[in-house]
C-alpha cells in the first residue's frame, strides 16, 4: 500500500498448505541493483531502496461448506528503506503494513459464480531518514486503506465487479505539500468488466493457460482530501476519474 514500496523489487517466498484448510507463506523482498534497474528501463532512485530485505508473512484459513467457500486471513510486510536511495544519513524509514482480508464465494451454480472480497490494511511509518532529509514534516505517520468488491461471472468466462475503496492518512505538510488538504485521503468506486476466454470447462492445457481481457473505470468521490473543492493542482476529485483497458496472462 505504501508509496515507498511502489517500485521494482525482487523476491522469493515459500508457502505451505496445511490440512487443506490453512495457508501459510513467508517471503523476502529486496531492491535490485541500480545497474539492473537501469537495464530494464527503471529509474533506480525514483522510489525508496530497501535496506537489506523486507520480510512478508501471510496466514489464511479457508473452508468449503457445500456450495460455499469462506476465507479469512492476515498479512504483514516489514521494510526499512532509504528514501530516494539516499544513504547520506545514518537512518532509514521504517514501514510496517498489517492487514486482514476475507472472501466469500458461492459455487453451487455451475453457470453463475458470485464472490465478495474485503481487505483492510494499516501502515505505520517511522520516517527518521525522510525527516532528516527534509522530505517529511513528521517522523511518525500512518495510512489506513479499506477495500471491498463484489463480482459475478457467467461460466467463469464473462463477468464484472463493483468495488469501493477508502484511503485515509496522517497530515504532513511536506509529503503531501502539493495537496490543498496536506492529506492523502482518497475514496471512490471501481467498475470492471472482463472476459476470460479460456475459463470454461474445455480450457486448453487443463486450465493452466489463463488469459483475461478487461476494462476498468475509476470514480473518485475524494482525491487527496478534496471533494468538490480543488486539491491544490487545479483539479477536483472527479477530474481524476480514469478509464483503462488491461490484459492479464498467466501459465
Amino acid at each position: 500500500m505504501n508509496g515507498a514500496l511502489a517500485q521494482s523489487v525482487l523476491g522469493v517466498s515459500a508457502y505451505a498448505w496445511w490440512n487443506s484448510a490453512i495457508y501459510t507463506e513467508f517471503g523476502l523482498y529486496w531492491t535490485p541493483s541500480a545497474g539492473f534497474l537501469r537495464a530494464v528501463g527503471v529509474d533506480p532512485f525514483a522510489a525508496g531502496v530497501i535496506d537489506s530485505v523486507a520480510p512478508y508473512v501471510r496466514v489464511a484459513y479457508q473452508k468449503d461448506y457445500g456450495s460455499q467457500n469462506f476465507e479469512l486471513g492476515g498479512f504483514g510486510l516489514f521494510a526499512n528503506l532509504h528514501p530516494g536511495g539516499d544513504t547520506t544519513v545514518a537512518a532509514t524509514d521504517g514501514y510496517t503494513d498489517l492487514g486482514l482480508d476475507a472472501s466469500y464465494q458461492y459455487t453451487g451454480d455451475p453457470v453463475n459464480l458470485y464472490t465478495v472480497n474485503a481487505r483492510y490494511t494499516h501502515e505505520s511509518q517511522s520516517l527518521a531518514a525522510s525527516t532528516l532529509l527534509g522530505l517529511a514534516a513528521s517522523p511518525q505517520n500512518s495510512l489506513d486503506d479499506l477495500r471491498i468488491d463484489a463480482s459475478y461471472y457467467w461460466r467463469n468466462m464473462i463477468g464484472g465487479s463493483v468495488g469501493a475503496f477508502d484511503t485515509m492518512g496522517s497530515k504532513d505538510a511536506l509529503i503531501y505539500g502539493g495537496n490543498r488538504t496536506l492529506r492523502p485521503d482518497s475514496s471512490g468506486f471501481v467498475l470492471q468488466a472482463d472476459y476470460t476466454p479460456f475459463g470454461g470447462a474445455n480450457a486448453p492445457l487443463g486450465g493452466r493457460f489463463n488469459l483475461r481481457l478487461g476494462a476498468q473505470y475509476f470514480i473518485y468521490a475524494k482525491f487527496n482530501g478534496a471533494v468538490s473543492n480543488y486539491d491544490g493542482t487545479g483539479r477536483s476529485a472527479a477530474n481524476n476519474n480514469a478509464f483503462r483497458l488491461f490484459t492479464w496472462l498467466a501459465l
